[in-house]
């Protein structure tokens, strides 16, 4: 913002202060005449902190009064114009709890999240996995879901709308959370099939349009994946045409990653503990190649579901075997084995 334009918006708000001032009278702590007085003499030094203090004035003693939403959202636009991030996000956030309905309420978010996310240090550990029947509001705002965790996987189930999920990942944003959608493979009644060239690629353009949206990237479910289709076949074709189909699902999952990443996109992938502990079942049973999907998809984050907390270092010591960090790989813990509510996705020591 130019000096030129923080100085109008400075004194718009000084307007704005003491236009409420003026209709709250004395029950703001004195006459209005004075306490504007007081304003313009702080001001000549100090305009905007000036500005500051008398809006925190006005909103602590003016509750109730038609316009304290204006002084709200004004105060947290002169925290945003004055470099303050982590006080114009907080007082952002009180304007939007207290005025939800607001006809400047949904571009004040949008600000908040774009302001927010620069506060977001680093990638989450621990995720807590949002159901699509779970309602956003059981942990807006409310840090302690799933034990620290400061990430989200929202399951999307029906139709994905944009706004909505957009509104979902700027709240999100602002209590200190970064967002992972989980889309349906398929938006129609045919099963996805990640051999068909067609299913991938609209796969890819939902992803790709997705990720337009404020969100830290995707997460991939187990269905991508299918076992092979070679029942009648001897076992040695039978195991080569398992090693091909592998390969290709391999691939069609690098088509989708290099088609939609973007500049520090997330990519989460659901894989059993079956995949790394006995590699040769996984092949025949669920079409999944470990090794083939990490040297295909190196960058990804693995996530182990079902895992008992006996075999974890093992899948450990094999992943890294095939070259995977081990910071990489995630860990699905269901409520009763640590997690405080709901479904936690945890990387590190777990909570």
């Amino acid at each position: 913002m130019t000096p030129v334009a923080r100085a109008v918006t400075m004194f718009a708000l000084f307007g704005l202060v003491h236009a409420l001032t003026a209709c709250a009278g004395s029950t703001v702590g004195g006459s209005a005449d004075r306490r504007h007085g007081d304003l313009l003499e702080t001001g000549r030094s100090d305009p905007l902190r000036a500005a500051k203090v008398e809006a925190e004035a006005t909103i602590r003693h003016s509750a109730g009064h038609p316009r304290q939403a204006d002084v709200q959202l004004a105060l947290a636009r002169a925290y945003d114009y004055h470099g303050d991030t982590s006080r114009a996000v907080e007082q952002y956030g009180l304007f939007l709890s207290n005025f939800p309905s607001h006809r400047e309420a949904r571009g004040a978010l949008r600000r908040a999240a774009e302001l927010a996310r620069t506060l977001l240090q680093g990638e989450p550990l621990r995720w807590y996995l949002l159901g699509s029947d779970e309602p956003w509001l059981t942990v807006h705002g409310s840090r302690p879901v799933g034990r620290g965790a400061s990430g989200l996987v929202v399951m999307v189930d029906g139709e994905e709308n944009d706004e909505s999920l957009a509104v979902l990942a700027e709240q999100a944003a602002v209590a200190g959370m970064r967002v992972v959608l989980a889309l349906p493979l398929s938006r129609t009644d045919t099963a996805f099939d990640p051999l068909d060239r067609h299913h991938v690629a609209q796969l890819a353009y939902r992803l790709r349009r997705a990720a337009q949206l404020p969100i830290a990237g995707f997460f991939i479910g187990e269905g991508f994946f299918v076992p092979p289709r070679t029942e009648h076949a001897s076992d040695r074709i039978h195991w080569q045409r398992a090693g091909i189909q592998a390969q290709a699902i391999a691939a069609a999952l690098k088509r989708v990653v290099d088609e939609v990443s973007a500049p520090g996109l997330l990519w989460m992938v659901a894989v059993s503990p079956e995949t790394v502990l006995r590699p040769a079942d996984a092949l025949l049973t669920r079409g999944q190649d470990i090794a083939e999907l990490v040297r295909a998809t190196p960058t990804i984050r693995w996530v182990i579901p079902g895992a008992r907390e006996p075999e974890r270092p093992a899948i450990r010591s094999r992943l890294q075997q095939w070259g995977v960090d081990p910071s990489r790989v995630l860990w699905v813990v269901s409520p009763d084995e640590n997690a405080a509510t709901g479904v936690l996705i945890a990387g590190g020591p777990l909570p």
